[in-house]
């Protein structure tokens, strides 16, 4: 049976900084199984995969999905079947400017709203405070993109808007101990941070801040869009 399949690398594999205990992200937009020759190359390694028929991945390109850019910047090619080669280079090469950005920073509020509302004793703190770190990251991703100098890794992306938006360092120098607990939620690192209920107060006010110069990055954005 003829099989319609790409399969691309992405994450820190493909970025050059991976941890000995980092997933391997791959990539499977079609129909099919990931190919023997890409499981033989990482054996040992977990194998993190994320799957899209080609419908969906157009429908993605049309927004200019954040994930796409993503690809785009640092994604590589594993294997390609014949009728699929270049296809997806293709729709890459062809994404407009991400559209969702003011969607995002709502969502982006209601997130911290429900985190806040557990507070002042939240009855699973180690959950809560991976869930900041992910949503800090992702205001960093955002927000790099916007800035024309977008980041994908764990750490980069809030470096980034933390130096371009003038915001204090110690947000940047001290994320990545926060972001330790999205590492081990996602089971990447098996040595957990003992979870603190001052560092989740304190780490929701400064994601408040950043979410405020975000919306006004995201609002100047659109008016050098628009004119």
């Amino acid at each position: 049976m003829k099989v319609s399949l790409a399969v691309w690398l992405y994450g820190s594999e493909a970025r050059g900084d991976a941890s000995p205990s980092s997933d391997v992200d791959v990539l499977l937009v079609g129909e099919g199984l990931v190919p023997r020759e890409v499981s033989q190359r990482y054996r040992g390694r977990r194998i993190s995969v994320s799957r899209y028929g080609w419908e969906e991945m157009r429908g993605m390109a049309e927004y200019g999905s954040l994930f796409l850019h993503h690809l785009r910047t640092e994604a590589k090619v594993l294997y390609e079947s014949p009728d699929t080669a270049g296809r997806l280079r293709a729709i890459l090469n062809g994404l407009p400017r991400y559209q969702r950005a003011q969607r995002d920073v709502r969502a982006f509020r209601q997130s911290l709203l429900d985190i806040s509302a557990e507070l002042p004793e939240p009855p699973d703190l180690e959950f809560e405070l991976a869930t900041l770190a992910a949503l800090i990251r992702r205001i960093g991703i955002l927000g790099s993109y916007l800035l024309g100098r977008p980041r994908f890794d764990r750490i980069g992306p809030v470096t980034e808007i933390v130096e371009a938006w003038k915001l204090p360092g110690v947000l940047s120098s001290e994320f990545g101990a926060l972001y330790r607990h999205r590492v081990v939620a996602d089971g990447v690192d098996s040595v957990p941070t003992p979870p603190n209920a001052g560092v989740l107060t304190l780490w929701i006010e400064r994601a408040g801040s950043m979410l405020d110069r975000l919306e006004t990055q995201t609002d100047e954005s659109l008016k050098l869009v628009h004119h």
